[in-house]
């Protein structure tokens, strides 16, 4: 009987639980919640075989305290908290769920993205609360994203559906990657490469789904918000790390950008700064890629990789320490 730890948030567990349940009828399944003390995450790892996990670390000392792991299955893309260097040392297959997420984010994106440009937010809480601001939200500026720029940070799997939603709405896509595109891809997919630089400076909207690379981890600061237009608007679903939000609130605040839409911070939950208080930023609390269709296809290839290591064979996506995804 296969033994797997579910190491993940309570909120995730419940939905992952029951589905693993059904696909991993014959494993003994083990829920695992972040903030369990010493002595039950020890006695859950011990004899654990396969590790499901999500918003928790894996360092050397987990998997010294797991001598029988055969897997680290991570429960969607990102292994950044995983020391993939310490698991292989350790024998122990490290595989992730790339892509599993991506119309999830995309679709978050664009919600996100109207949100901003029809001023929404401000519109419904304004009717809610018996104001009727018609000319107000007018005098301030509404706009189509139709025949605007959208400027793709990372060229992934969210990447990808991301621009395919965005040329439905008639707009521009360019991008940036290490490794571009050939031009009979690009021009499949209706995109254009562009340097970082000139990406900055050309898109009326930018978005930042790549992956948390070393890189990228800092990489927007006040040099890159200067290099964007003033009447553009940054969009984060990739990692908090890769934004100084200290700059980012200087940013919006002396109309170096025009607006921002974030759903991912640099710690979370954050601290509510002032940044997340600013009438031209709105926020989300890490739920892009939470669609009860997205947390059902990532547990299923999760659990299909335990049934291919189980039965002999090598875990479908295994990660290597040369790259860290996202989602």
């Amino acid at each position: 009987m296969a033994r797997v730890v579910v190491w993940m948030p309570e909120h995730l567990t419940g939905v992952a639980l029951p589905l693993l349940a059904d696909l991993l009828p014959a494993a003994s399944l083990t829920p695992l919640a972040p903030d369990a003390d010493r002595d039950a995450i020890a006695a859950a790892l011990a004899g654990a075989e396969y590790l499901i996990v999500s918003g928790v670390a894996i360092g050397k000392e987990v998997l010294a305290g797991a001598p029988n792991l055969r897997l680290i299955q991570k429960w969607g893309a990102g292994v950044d908290g995983i020391d993939l260097a310490a698991a292989a040392r350790a024998g122990v297959a490290v595989a992730n769920v790339p892509g599993g997420n991506a119309a999830a984010v995309a679709e978050h994106v664009l919600a996100l993205l109207l949100t901003l440009f029809k001023r929404l937010l401000p519109a419904i809480t304004s009717m809610r609360e018996g104001r009727w601001e018609q000319a107000e939200l007018l005098s301030q500026g509404l706009f189509e994203i139709g025949g605007k720029t959208l400027g793709l940070v990372g060229f992934g799997h969210i990447g990808r559906a991301i621009a395919t939603r965005a040329r439905a709405f008639d707009m521009s896509v360019i991008y940036y990657k290490r490794n571009p595109l050939a031009p009979a891809e690009e021009r499949a997919l209706g995109v254009s490469f562009r340097p970082l630089p000139q990406l900055l400076a050309q898109a009326d909207v930018i978005c930042v789904a790549a992956s948390l690379t070393p890189e990228m981890i800092g990489l927007f600061t006040t040099e890159r918000f200067q290099g964007m237009k003033r009447s553009s608007v940054f969009i984060n679903v990739s990692r908090g790390a890769a934004v100084n939000e200290t700059d980012l609130y200087h940013a919006l605040t002396h109309g170096t950008i025009a607006g921002a839409a974030l759903d991912v911070f640099a710690a979370e939950p954050p601290t509510f700064p002032p940044l997340l208080q600013l009438p031209n930023c709105i926020a989300t609390p890490h739920i892009a890629g939470r669609t009860r269709e997205a947390m059902r296809a990532i547990t299923e290839r999760c659990a299909r990789n335990v049934l291919r290591v189980a039965d002999g064979q090598p875990p479908q996506h295994t990660a290597d320490t040369g790259s860290v995804a996202t989602g």
